[in-house]
C-alpha cells in the first residue's frame, strides 16, 4: 500500500461528508474548517494523554492512541478529497510502500523524525499551521509534501508513544461505519452532526 491508496480508501468510507446530505450533490468543503477538525483532533489527543484516559468510543484502546488514529484519517481524507497526490512526495524522502500504518511509522521513525516526541503535540499542530498558511496563500503545489510532514509526524509521535496507530485506525474507521450519528438520516435531523 502507498499513501494515496490509504488516502482514497479513508475518502472513499468519508464520502458521505463531502456531499449535501438533503441532496447526494458533491459540495466544496471549507479548507480551514477541515484543517480545524485536524487540530481539534490533536487537542483531544493531547487531552487524552494529559488525563492518562481510555477512549470513550473504543474503550479498549487509549484516548491519545484512537485520537491520534482520527487525527491521521482527517489529513489523509483532506489529502484525497482535495485531489493532493501524496506519493512523491513520499517517495522523494525514502517512503514507498507500506505493509500497514504501524510499518509505516517504523520506517518514518527510523528515516525521518528524531525529535518528535520531545517535541511532542506542538509539532504536529505546527505542521497543521503550515498546511492551512499554504492553502490560505495558494500554494496549493507545495501542500502535498507538507501533508506527508503531518502524516509522518503522526506515525512517528505514535511509534514514539507505543501506540497501535494501525490497529486504532481499523477499530476507528469499523467505529464510524456504523456510529448513528454518522447516519444520513440523523445528520439530517434537527441537531444532527454538522459544523
Amino acid at each position: 500500500m502507498n499513501l494515496n491508496e490509504l488516502a482514497h480508501t479513508i475518502h472513499r468510507a468519508n464520502d458521505p461528508w463531502w456531499r449535501d446530505p438533503a441532496t447526494g450533490i458533491r459540495i466544496t468543503r471549507n479548507r480551514g474548517e477541515l484543517l480545524g477538525l485536524i487540530h481539534s483532533e490533536l487537542c483531544e489527543m493531547a487531552d487524552g494523554e494529559f488525563q492518562n484516559a481510555m477512549d470513550d468510543k473504543l474503550p479498549q484502546r487509549r484516548m491519545g492512541e484512537v485520537e491520534c488514529a482520527d487525527a491521521l484519517i482527517r489529513a489523509l481524507d483532506y489529502a484525497a478529497g482535495l485531489g493532493y497526490d501524496l506519493n512523491a512526495s513520499a517517495l522523494a524522502i525514502g517512503i514507498q510502500e507500506f505493509d500497514t500504518i504501524n510499518s509505516l511509522a517504523t520506517a518514518a521513525l527510523r528515516h525521518y523524525f528524531h525529535d518528535v516526541f520531545l517535541r511532542g503535540s506542538a509539532l504536529l499542530h505546527s505542521r497543521v499551521a503550515a498546511i492551512t498558511e499554504l492553502e490560505r496563500r495558494q500554494l496549493h503545489e507545495q501542500v502535498p509534501a507538507a501533508l506527508v510532514d503531518l502524516v509522518l509526524t503522526i506515525a512517528t509521535y505514535a511509534a514514539r508513544q507505543g501506540y497501535d496507530l494501525h490497529g486504532a485506525y481499523l477499530d476507528k474507521m469499523a467505529y464510524n461505519a456504523t456510529r448513528a450519528d454518522h447516519q444520513l438520516k440523523n445528520r439530517l435531523a434537527a441537531g444532527g452532526k454538522k459544523f
